[in-house]
């Protein structure tokens, strides 16, 4: 390294995002320039996740930005002993700052500092509209569209999605027996949950497949997404049961490996898993699974670095990859990035539903034309955060944040 240039400051943003928070790591260095992470944590311990990226953002301040490779170890090394969760994914979000940040020191692009062995082929990504259904049922009012109340009113959501030209879309567990309800037994914060959705439950997923797609009339693909709301034992009977929709994937997140017992060996349909999982190691297994045949990677919270080896681990057994993407415009710059350095991925999730400001809040705002984004090759994420849109949108949660880091702010 021919000049010393340091990490001198770091800034954390919140952002209002409706029914929750965008929360983005900026570091900047002796020479002036700045490069941003997102780390939205939507179902985590959110001041956690803020305090943690903090501790951590310190730790790399005085630091060389471009020697990205011996932070990372450095700061896995230093927190070795509460690596898991937060911690984790709080160092993802200090090396994918510090990437975005020598990809502009250097004047290369990731994919050039990377050289992964792959070269896009293509200026645009074919994505699949996520959280369909899901977000008009809990979120209308946020973004503006008429709620979602019946399965007639799904029916025209799934024309939307036609007329959008994507080509597949995934949505999750609806109930409309007596008001629409999203079914999210295995996240209840209750002491007595409900109950996993078993089998006597399975006709509500098919009932959801027929109207957005028509009873199978429709040319887009449905992918559904179970989370850790299905009883395992009704694993086969779910499969079964949705063959006739031809659908893309089953995404599924397993409570122990013991559950994976419950799939079938000989399935037509694709099993998707791991969105909630954090490092090669916690991969391994489902990655060696005959049962398993996409693997899904959260950028965010497994960081750059980790994430390539879990895609080139997942390519050399024969998975396809896929992103986890739920967040912002950034975030999504981020994982078309990710994916340049990949021979080859499944469709990029997004949310076609979301507040009206995500496309005020960046620079580049991703639009989706004929079911494709279109991208081009530029340095760091491709993308900018503005910081001044930001600041004013705020929302009681999000002022409690900035109060919690105006306070750790004195110890900086």
């Amino acid at each position: 390294m021919t000049s010393r240039i340091l990490v001198t400051t770091f800034k954390i943003s919140c952002c209002a995002a409706g029914w929750r928070d965008w929360f983005f790591l900026t570091l900047e260095a002796s020479s002036g320039a700045t490069g941003s992470a997102e780390f939205t944590e939507s179902n985590g311990p959110k001041q956690s996740i803020l305090t943690t990226v903090h501790e951590v953002a310190q730790k790399v301040i005085g630091s060389d930005p471009r020697d990205l490779e011996n932070i990372v170890r450095a700061l896995r090394r230093q927190f070795r002993q509460s690596l898991g969760g937060t911690t984790w994914k709080a160092i993802a979000s200090v090396e994918n700052a510090l990437w975005d940040l020598r990809s502009k020191l250097e004047n290369a692009t990731i994919e050039q500092i990377v050289d992964s062995g792959y070269k896009r082929n293509s200026d645009s990504v074919p994505v699949y509209w996520s959280h369909c259904g899901t977000t008009r049922i809990r979120a209308a009012e946020a973004i503006g569209k008429s709620p979602i109340r019946t399965l007639t009113d799904l029916q025209k959501l799934g024309d939307e999605v036609v007329a959008g030209k994507f080509s597949a879309f995934k949505t999750n567990i609806f109930d409309f027996s007596e008001r629409a309800t999203v079914l999210m037994p295995g996240f209840s914060p209750e002491t007595n949950s409900p109950a996993l959705v078993g089998k006597d439950r399975l006709f509500l997923i098919e009932n959801t497949l027929e109207a957005l797609t028509r009873n199978g009339g429709h040319p887009v693909k449905p992918i559904v997404d179970l989370n850790y709301n299905l009883k395992p034992s009704s694993y086969g009977d779910l499969l079964t049961r949705v063959q006739r929709f031809k659908p893309k994937w089953i995404e599924i997140d397993f409570e122990s490996l013991t559950d994976l017992r419950h799939l079938p060996v000989d399935n037509e349909v694709q099993i998707c898993t791991g969105e909630n999982l954090l490092g090669l190691d916690a991969y391994e297994p489902y990655l060696r699974s005959e049962k398993i045949n996409i693997i899904s990677i959260d950028l965010l919270w497994n960081g750059l670095s980790e994430s390539i080896s879990i895609a080139k681990r997942a390519i050399a057994l024969g998975k396809m990859v896929t992103v986890h993407n739920y967040y912002s415009h950034f975030a999504t710059s981020m994982a078309i990035a990710f994916s340049d350095l990949l021979p080859e991925t499944e469709l990029l999730e997004f949310d076609n539903d979301d507040v009206s400001w995500r496309d005020d809040i960046v620079v580049n705002s991703h639009k989706v034309q004929n079911g494709q984004i279109s991208h081009q090759l530029s340095l760091g994420w491709g993308n900018q955060i503005k910081d001044d849109l930001i600041d004013l949108l705020s929302s009681p949660r999000v002022e409690r944040y900035r109060a919690l880091l105006d306070f750790l702010n004195r110890f900086v």
